[in-house]
């Protein structure tokens, strides 16, 4: 019988994530990311992202030992409202990603629209440097919305294994009967 399938499907999808992160980061793109968003929002989704990894892992390391100690043949006594909800507060974090990526596109446009000066349109010198703020203004709400929605997906991917693996457990101990 194999254990802790749980723990090792996690691993191997997050394995694959570092490494896409490890093949970005070594093209420069994540540097990009981080050090030109001016509303530091990546930083933010990030930071989600690690806490809500961690409390993903030690929920899955609680649902995996409640799954094979059931198939090793224990009857165990489980409270399936309490159980699912020690979980919940991971779909709260995806909420907080994608709201971290909102809040700064938000930013990123309101820099935007504040840079812009239409007085600088008849003067060919500062042209140049409306164009260069408006630009950082856009930068920072894409870059922010990107690594926002990076996290999330990987975010989510983690999430659902755990939930599925968290029903199955609840079945399989007869707490969903």
């Amino acid at each position: 019988m194999l254990k802790n399938l749980l723990i090792y499907r996690l691993l191997i999808f997050n394995v694959l994530c570092g490494a896409g992160l490890a093949w970005a980061w070594q093209r420069g793109f994540v540097a990009d990311m981080f050090l030109r968003d001016e509303s530091r929002m990546t930083y933010v989704a990030s930071i989600l992202f690690f806490t809500g990894t961690v409390s993903l892992f030690w929920r899955s390391f609680k649902v995996g030992s409640a799954l094979n100690r059931i198939k090793a043949g224990a009857v165990l006594r489980i409270n399936a409202a309490k159980f699912t909800e020690k979980n919940a507060h991971l779909d709260d974090i995806g909420d907080l990603i994608v709201t971290a990526g909102l809040t700064g596109t938000a930013i990123g446009v309101v820099i935007m629209l504040h840079s812009f000066n239409p007085e600088s349109l008849s003067d060919p010198a500062k042209v140049v440097e409306t164009a260069t703020m408006l630009g950082n203004g856009i930068g920072t709400a894409f870059r922010s919305t990107i690594v926002s929605a990076i996290v999330w997906m990987a975010h989510i991917v983690n999430l659902r294994m755990l939930k599925t693996a968290t029903v199955l457990m609840l079945s399989d101990s007869g707490a969903l009967k």
